[in-house]
This record gives structure tokens, sequence and C-alpha cells, in this order.
């Protein structure tokens, strides 16, 4: 006998339905059954129109169900059903591995319509399957004919199969002493090249290139996402990138502040015109982890970067290959290496670098705000000289007026130290870690040697 719904099920519709229940109400029945029986563990269901009936018994360790004028038993699988991690209820699963009937958390049963099975869930469960009424008593059903089974899991797309496969060979999934912070720390990194093996070592593809940010310091400080780090992009500026120039400006970045008359001012870093370059295909480095969609990979010579995984992975192809790939055909080393005051400061916050370096980069952060700021207040008190003298109002206006331009170019010559001594702050850090960025990769070269890159 089919198992599928009839049309109708074994009852006509009534002109007088019974008032809703839920499957845990214990109404009056017109049979009589064992009272210590709970009403919500057997009982006679069906839907307001009368056009879907059957009985649901779940006296044994599985429930069992049977349509109204089929004699088949169905032993149903029980199967939580979650909403965004919330329990919401249980699916019972027909034969097919398909949802057959839904049984909230309040006690609400709802019957699936046969070409819904698949595809419901939670949220569409009230447009897609027919509410149930307890409306009779029920004897027990007996021995089941067919059996109920886990709903199949849906198959992975190709974007969860990379984002599994690219997780199953992390630095954090293999090796769990390190932490998502430790993916910006030199010193950690080390670590990790010495304790990889070879099915560890990848290359930056040819198409995951292109799409590669380069974020030097880990937003994570002790295991959880903070303000600091992640990608470093800068302001844009129409000032051209010149790799012979000095100071900031090699690295591919400049300082600038917004001067405005009054207000609080920060210097920000721009990045010049042509920075940065895209990633070189076939950088080789290692996954440190995988977060939403995202691939952090740290390169052999300290550098990290985030690399998405596209949607359409078959079109758009991975941003990783397996294998180092042969030490010939690696780009040269360092190929970013432009950091910002909240980039060190994030280093510092996650104990990449020394606290005093973010307490330092800091302190030349905000002498530039306190030199600005004090120009501010010495403008103010002209401006208020000139309020407060007797000349008439043409007079002040015009004074008044000169205030704001007078004010923001002393303020650009007074501070221009304390923005020239955050750059020099800025560029001695880029060396430092620059040095030791070289040191790593020789390290590491010979690593991947000893592991058989090729």
């Amino acid at each position: 006998m089919a198992l599928g719904l009839l049309s109708p099920l074994g009852c006509e519709p009534s002109a007088s339905a019974p008032p809703p229940q839920t499957a845990n109400d214990g109404a009056a029945a017109p049979k009589k059954r064992d009272e210590k029986i709970p009403a919500f563990r057997l009982g006679h269901y069906s839907s307001a129109d009368g056009f879907v009936a059957l009985v649901l018994d779940r006296l044994g360790d599985l429930p069992k169900v049977r349509l109204d004028k089929q004699s088949d038993v169905v032993e149903l699988f029980v199967e939580a059903a979650r909403d965004r991690g919330d329990s919401v209820g249980h699916w019972l699963n027909g034969p097919e591995g398909k949802h057959w009937l839904f049984l909230g958390t309040q006690g609400d049963l709802w019957f699936i319509r046969p070409e819904a099975r698949a595809n419901v869930t939670p949220r569409s469960v009230r447009d897609l399957a027919t509410a149930l009424n307890r409306d009779a008593e029920a004897d027990p059903l007996g021995a089941p004919t067919h059996r109920g089974a886990a709903t199949p899991p849906p198959e992975k797309t190709p974007y969860e199969k990379a984002g599994e496969q690219f997780q199953a060979i992390s630095v954090l999934k293999r090796l769990p002493q390190f932490k998502p912070e430790d993916s910006g720390n030199l010193a950690k990194i080390e670590e990790a090249l010495a304790a990889i093996d070879a099915s560890m070592l990848v290359r930056v593809s040819a198409k995951g290139a292109p799409g590669g940010r380069w974020a030097p310091a880990s937003e994570y400080i002790g295991g959880s996402q903070q303000g600091l780090g992640g990608d470093l992009g800068g302001y844009p500026s129409d000032d051209p990138w010149d790799k012979a120039a000095k100071g900031l400006a090699k690295h591919g970045g400049m300082l600038r502040g917004r001067v405005a008359f009054g207000d609080p001012s920060r210097l920000r870093t721009y990045q010049l015109k042509g920075w940065p370059p895209p990633l070189a295909a076939g950088t080789p480095g290692m996954v440190w982890m995988v977060e939403s969609g995202n691939v952090i990979f740290v390169s052999l010579d300290g550098g990290r970067y985030r690399l998405s995984i596209p949607n359409d992975v078959d079109k758009e192809g991975l941003p990783i290959d397996t294998g180092a790939g042969s030490p010939a055909s690696w780009p040269a080393p360092l190929q970013h290496t432009l950091v910002d005051v909240d980039t060190i400061r994030g280093f510092a916050k996650g104990n990449a670098v020394p606290a005093k370096a973010g307490t330092d980069i800091e302190a030349l952060d905000d002498a530039w705000f306190e030199c600005v700021n004090k120009t501010w207040a010495e403008g103010r008190k002209e401006g208020e000289k000139i309020d407060a003298s007797p000349e008439s109002l043409d007079s002040k206006r015009g004074k008044l007026t000169a205030i704001p331009k007078k004010y923001e170019n002393k303020a650009e010559k007074d501070c221009a130290g304390a923005r020239k001594k955050l750059e020099e702050g800025l560029v001695q850090f880029i060396d430092a870690r620059t040095k030791e960025r070289l040191a790593l990769y020789e390290k590491a070269k010979a690593r991947a040697a000893a592991l058989g890159a090729r």
C-alpha cells in the first residue's frame, strides 16, 4: 500500500470541526482508554477540514503512525529540529528519511505534505504543512510494517567542501597549541613551521592571488575578535607609489591629517597610488585558520593574508593550491611591508610584539593629536579676545573670519615635527620586522626543503 498522502485520507470534511488542540492536550474523548496513558502519548489527530487524519502512538521507544483507512503502521525516526542553533521541536521521519510530521516544543503537531518533505524547515512549517488537532482517543498501534530513517544530510556544496579541505590542513586544526592571534606573531610562526608536516604546505593559486588582502596583524586577542588588526587598506591617495622613495613612501604609504580648525585630528595612513601590489601567485606558506569563508594564509616570510573562498568554486577556482611548489618558482619574499598605528597596536595587544612597541607608537600618535588641539585652543583664545574687544562688529567679523585659516597653517607648521616622528617610528618598526621576516624566510626555506617541497 502506498505510504504517501492520499486524498482524502479516510476522513470526510466535517461541518462541526472540533476546537483546536495540541498534541499535549488531554481533551475529553468519545472513546475510553486507560487513563494512566498520558493523552499526548497516544491519540487520533485530524486537520480542521478532515482531509488529513491519523493515529499517533508514542508509547514505545520510537513513535508510530497510521493514516486513516490505511493498514500500514509506520515507525518514525525522531530527529531534533533546530533553528539557528535553538531547539524548536522534533521531526518525525518516514521510511525514506524525509520529514513526515513536525512536533513543536509547545506540543503543536503538523503533517507535512509529501511534495514539501524534502525542503521543509522549522521556519517554513506553517506554509508547507497542515496543523493537526487531537480529536479522539485511539488504541495502541500494532507492530510496524515500515520503519523510519534519519534524514540524509544534504550534499555539501563545493564551497563547503573547500572550507573543510583547508580547515583540515590548517595550523589551528592540526596544531591546537596555537591560537588565532599567533598568525601575526613571527616567533609563533617559526614554531609552527617547525611542527608542520609536508601536507600542510600550500601556495597561493593564480585565481586566488588577485583577491589576496594584506592583513599583517590578527584581529584576535585572547581567542576572540577585537577592534584592531585585520585588513590594511588605508585611505587612497592620488600620489604615485615610488619603490625608490624614502621613509614610509617606500612601503606604499604616507601620513596625512585632516587639519580643520576646531576638529580633533589624528594622522591617517594613506595608500599611495599603485599600492598594494597584487599578491603573487605561487607564494608559499600555510593555512593558519578558516573562518566565515576566508582562509587566513601565512606566507613563509611571516606575511599574513586573507583569501576568500568564492561562492562558485567550480567557476572561480580555489584560492589555495596544495603543496608549496618548487622553491625555484617562488616569488621574492616581503611583497608587502606597510603597517599603520592600529596594526602595531594590534600586534602588541595580541602579544605578537613587545607591549612597549604598542605604547611607543601610541605616544607618537598622541603627540600629533595633542599638538594640533593645543593650536586650536590658542585660536579659540584669540577669538574670545577679539569678541571681548570694543571694536566694531564689522572689524571683529573680519578678524574672526581669518582665524581658522591662520591656525590651520600654524598647526601644519608647528606639528610637522610630530608627524615626522610618527613616520620615523612606523618606518623603524617596519625595518626591524623586515629583518626578522627575512631571517624567518631563510629558516622556512630550509624547513620546506627538509619536508620535500616541490
